[in-house]
């Protein structure tokens, strides 16, 4: 009877020793699985550091071209700005001497009809 309960005991042992056998090997299953989704999003996160990285060299060099477009305009506008300035002078000076014509002009005029 001793003999029937001990191989009973050893059955029941045995049946958990294969269950505990499957359950590690399901465990080591999910645990290389679990390493390729890691490996795979690591691999993802070094090709968006890359692209990220890309992405702002190329935001980098738009922003000096904007910024030396910007500081060209700003030229531009300078030269414009003492072009008219210049423009306004030579203006100014012509009128004063279409002035100083009409004002000889009229001295004429009033010391011939004075004659």
């Amino acid at each position: 009877n001793a003999a029937a309960a001990a191989q009973t005991q050893l059955a029941a042992a045995t049946r958990r020793a294969a269950a505990l056998e499957s359950d590690v090997e399901a465990q080591t299953q999910a645990a290389a699985g679990l390493r390729r989704k890691i490996s795979a999003l690591e691999g993802e996160k070094g090709a968006l550091g890359v692209a990220a990285e890309a992405r702002l060299t190329k935001l980098a060099s738009e922003k000096a071209a904007a910024e030396a477009r910007c500081e060209e305009l700003r030229r531009a506008a300078e030269a414009a700005a003492a072009h008219t300035a210049t423009h306004s002078e030579f203006q100014d000076a012509a009128t004063a001497r279409l002035a100083e014509v009409e004002r000889a002009r009229r001295a004429l005029e009033g010391g011939r009809g004075r004659l």
